[in-house]
């Protein structure tokens, strides 16, 4: 669970990685549209292995983009509430909370996009 207090970030490959929604993601990476599903309902070609597996009851993949330019994807998940992510909800999280960490969030990915395949963990203070 990611807290104010530390955030993990793991960079790996994705292909027949098993402990991500590996579909899902590269469907954002392609089509660079936020996704939101819940009870694993949807039409996309979007569920794998993972999401099977994990069975979350609502989750958002969200393309963050800079200048046009895709520079991540953000993917949350809730397992035991369907409806989390409702476009109220992200909407307001936005504004409230994750804007306020842009800075944050820029420095790790650019740290992230200076070396891809380290482990990194990040302590915000």
């Amino acid at each position: 669970m990611a807290t104010s207090e530390t955030t993990q970030l793991y960079s790996e490959p994705m292909e027949e990685n098993l402990s991500i929604p590996v579909k899902l993601i590269q469907y954002v990476k392609n089509t660079q549209e936020m996704v939101v599903i819940d009870r694993l309902k949807t039409d996309l070609p979007v569920i794998d292995e993972y999401l099977t597996q994990q069975q979350p009851q609502s989750f958002l993949c969200l393309p963050i983009l800079h200048q046009g330019n895709l520079i991540g994807i953000l993917y949350l998940q809730n397992r035991s509430t369907s409806g989390v992510f409702t476009s109220e909800a992200i909407a307001f999280s936005f504004s409230t909370s994750f804007a306020p960490k842009l800075p944050f969030l820029w420095k790790m990915l650019d740290c992230i996009s200076k070396s891809p395949t380290i482990l990194k963990t990040w302590k915000q203070k």
